[in-house]
């Protein structure tokens, strides 16, 4: 999970594009020196409304994850 106070929705999904990117990049090789080229990863952005709980939040950004992984994955919803 990445909070990111005082940021609006765009911020959000460009900075999460940016990290799911950066680990789409990555090149990682296991203990048995295994290039694995890559790695995807599935983002959920929720923005906090001004009655949201930690609680509220954390159950929209979940949300919107499953809805990446039924995506296809290796992108991001909000």
């Amino acid at each position: 999970m990445v909070l990111l106070p005082n940021t609006n929705l765009d911020i959000g999904i460009a900075l999460s594009e940016r990290i799911r990117m950066e680990i789409e990049n990555q090149i990682i090789t296991n203990p048995d020196g295994i290039v694995m080229p890559g790695i995807s990863v599935s983002i959920g952005v929720a923005l906090s409304e001004p009655d949201s709980t930690y609680k509220t939040l954390f159950a929209a950004a979940d949300k919107q994850l499953y809805l990446a992984k039924q995506s296809g994955r290796n992108c991001i919803k909000y």
